[in-house]
């Protein structure tokens, strides 16, 4: 059987559109912050994505900025980044 790596994962900012939704208007579209419109990010990319989602998560939760289903929305995105990536979240290997 042959083994396979992961190399590229579709990008989760913007889900594989390229395209930044956050700043699209009558003016036209601007390419994602994250994969600069190639539409797929490196391995590591992705998972500093999920650590930042995961911060922002527990962080604006605890500050107040959002309600606790946000908060586990944006830690089980994360969690399901660090599955597709085939790797344990740094979260979880600090508390074990």
């Amino acid at each position: 059987m042959t083994a396979f790596t992961i190399t590229k994962i579709i990008c989760p900012c913007c889900e594989g559109s390229g395209i930044c939704d956050l700043f699209s208007g009558t003016w036209g579209q601007l390419p994602c912050m994250w994969c600069a419109g190639a539409k797929r990010l490196p391995v590591a990319e992705a998972l500093r994505f999920a650590e930042q989602t995961y911060s922002i998560g527990v962080g604006g939760y605890i500050c107040g900025d959002h309600d606790k289903t946000d908060a586990d929305r944006m830690t089980a995105d994360a969690e399901a980044i660090y599955a597709m990536a085939g790797q344990r979240p740094s979260w979880w290997r600090a508390s074990a």
